[in-house]
């Protein structure tokens, strides 16, 4: 054990005199002494375990604790969560972070960062659902026919369209269309609790629910109120050929507005703008190789946010999405055997179903897997399940990605790239770092800044 002393510093008309450390307890971490003679100085001594700590850390201990004392004793009155723990140092330190950047997409809508990937890509495969694909030019097209459909059903720029439909090419092709004419898309799975929808319909004052033959029996037909209710596979065979052009958009007009739980249980829809999403696909190209010869799966349901980044990371860098249908992604080793067959390249998954694909990897040894990154969000990821990966994959060339983000923040706000002999060792930085469009600052429970390596 080794001992510390506390600086001198001049609280109010007191001193903390430095005093020769004891022999610490073993059964002590830090033990801090604080001995108060009334009318003279504080004195203070830190006894702490050398295994577990070194000299440099206590010292900053001292200096926090010696701060606290001066700031009760100057006032007093002073609520003990307000108190400043930062050292001016670490405030310096905070205010020379560098500055966010800005991506130039995010300064574009949608639907324009969409046409400059047609115009090279449009002859490519854009989005496969089971039998059926569409290239680029094939999905613009017939998200031209659904936009035309919304128009004459009195759909324009800043209304919100509910989207209810099966996993399928029309999704992709809707989501487009919906933005083209300057709309918000409004996600309603219909697999929820139909209480649970008609709310979000009622609470949104959408305008229109676009649905298929997939979800015409759904109960939640009954509780849309005024909604009208239109069929996309009619709004696409009724104008078919019409080539429609898309309203001037604004990079702050909003994209889509997806519900989440809300903090008591009760939704609460979340808007997202044009440019929130041109800012997170801008500002991860300096982190992922994106390649037009890539393929993505659109794995999860499309009422949750991480679908927006599995749908705009492969529509705007003239990759090929395809779309999971909700039986299958249900089904991990048909699961498995649909990535071998697509030459799937870049996986997104929540923990939990890495988890499952650890174990379904193991019964489908044969298959064949061309993974190029395997991206983490939504959940707190378990490092020992990692480290299960690459101990039962060596060969593997996957890049494991954690990302972590909320729906406010628009699905990603930092990345870490796992390596192997990480997970190998002791490493409690798990999210990494922010995307180079953002800062991170950690904040306890009263908004203030923490020191550096607080939980």
């Amino acid at each position: 054990h080794g001992g510390a002393e506390l600086p001198e510093v001049m609280v109010g008309d007191l001193s903390v005199s430095p005093v020769a450390p004891a022999e610490a307890p073993a059964q002590y971490d830090v033990n801090v002494a604080i001995v108060v003679d009334p009318g003279n100085a504080w004195r203070g001594t830190l006894l702490y375990a050398t295994e577990l700590f070194d000299e440099s850390t206590i010292d900053e201990f001292g200096g926090r604790l010696a701060a606290v004392l001066e700031q009760v004793t100057t006032d007093p009155s002073r609520a003990i969560g307000d108190l400043e723990v930062l050292t001016s140092r670490e405030r310096t330190s905070l205010a020379q972070l560098p500055a966010p950047t800005v991506p130039a997409e995010a300064g574009r809508s949608l639907v324009d960062l969409f046409a400059d990937v047609v115009a090279v890509r449009g002859g490519s495969r854009a989005v496969s659902a089971g039998d059926s694909s569409l290239t680029y030019t094939e999905l613009d097209e017939r998200s031209d026919a659904i936009a035309a459909g919304l128009v004459a059903a009195g759909v324009g720029s800043g209304d919100l369209v509910g989207l209810a439909t099966a996993r399928s090419v029309n999704l992709v092709a809707a989501i487009v269309g919906v933005l083209k004419v300057g709309a918000a898309y409004l996600p309603l799975d219909t697999t929820n609790p139909v209480d649970r929808l008609a709310y979000i319909v009622g609470d949104s004052g959408v305008r229109v629910v676009l649905n298929d033959a997939s979800t015409a029996d759904s109960e939640l037909w009954s509780h849309v109120g005024e909604a009208a209710v239109l069929d996309v596979d009619d709004l696409t065979r009724a104008n078919a050929g019409v080539v429609f052009t898309p309203v001037p958009i604004l990079p702050a007009a909003r994209a889509y507005v997806i519900y989440t739980s809300g903090s008591t249980g009760r939704p609460k829809g979340v808007e997202v703008t044009h440019g929130d999403v041109g800012a997170l696909m801008g500002a991860t190209r300096a982190d992922f190789e994106f390649r037009p010869d890539d393929v993505w799966t659109m794995f999860h349901s499309y009422a949750f946010d991480f679908s927006v980044w599995e749908l705009w990371g492969p529509l705007l860098s003239g990759a090929r999405l395809v779309v999971v249908d909700r039986e299958l992604a249900r089904d991990i080793d048909a699961f498995v055997g649909l990535l071998a067959a697509e030459g799937v390249t870049f996986l997104n998954l929540t923990p939990s179903a890495f988890y499952q694909l650890i174990d379904a990897r193991r019964r489908r040894p044969d298959a064949q897997l061309a993974l190029r990154y395997i991206v983490f969000g939504g959940e707190e990821l378990g490092f020992e399940q990692v480290r299960r990966w690459f101990d039962e994959n060596p060969d593997d060339d996957a890049r494991l990605i954690n990302m972590y983000g909320i729906t406010e923040t628009t699905v990603h706000v930092s990345f870490r790239d796992i390596e192997r002999d990480v997970v190998s060792r002791a490493d409690p930085s798990y999210i990494g770092r922010p995307l180079s469009s953002l800062a991170i600052h950690i904040l306890d429970d009263r908004l203030q800044p923490v020191p550096q390596g607080v939980v």
